[in-house]
């Protein structure tokens, strides 16, 4: 049997209803004008694959499942809390797929850390809010935004996110 790579097998789940767009190569079929479509049940057969990857790497796993100009989709799993961190460029969609998680937003920082040309990490959030995330929920994070992802205990959160440029353009 041929082993099949992972944009290989997600390219099978995601055209199981045999709505395969007409193209010689994955790549074109990117390239043409029709709409992508992820059912939840394939979406959380490869967080499965995703949830494996996590738990034998640094409790985190993504891909990105599309990329265009000014926005990228990927499917992410946590199996641990995230480090609070700000996309002074990047405002983000997520979609909870599964799981459970308390996502907490704010201003203040401390010990800011630049990891990127236009993404800080820090330590902690001094003050903000808290809000649960459960499978079903949408959450707007805009671009320059501290945010943190909490998990307790042996909960686990799987998602969507949508990453979107910030444009100052009028």
């Amino acid at each position: 049997m041929a082993r099949m790579l992972p944009e290989d097998f997600l390219e099978n789940l995601l055209f199981l209803d045999g709505d395969r767009p007409k193209a010689s190569k994955l790549g074109d079929a990117r390239r043409s004008n029709s709409c992508d479509r992820w059912p939840r049940a394939v979406l959380l057969e490869r967080v499965a694959y995703l949830r494996e990857l996590a738990r034998f790497g640094d409790g985190t796993a993504s891909e990105t499942i599309r990329e265009s100009a000014g926005y990228s989709t990927n499917l992410a799993v946590r199996l641990r809390s995230g480090t609070p961190e700000r996309h002074e460029t990047l405002g983000e969609i997520l979609i909870v797929l599964d799981g459970h998680a308390t996502l907490v937003s704010g201003d203040a920082i401390e010990k800011r850390e630049q990891t990127g040309c236009a993404e800080a990490r820090t330590s902690a959030i001094t003050s903000g809010s808290s809000q649960e995330l459960r499978p079903g929920d949408i959450v707007h994070i805009p671009a320059g935004t501290l945010h943190q992802m909490l998990l307790s205990g042996n909960e686990t959160l799987s998602y969507l996110v949508v990453r979107i440029a910030k444009c100052d353009e009028p």
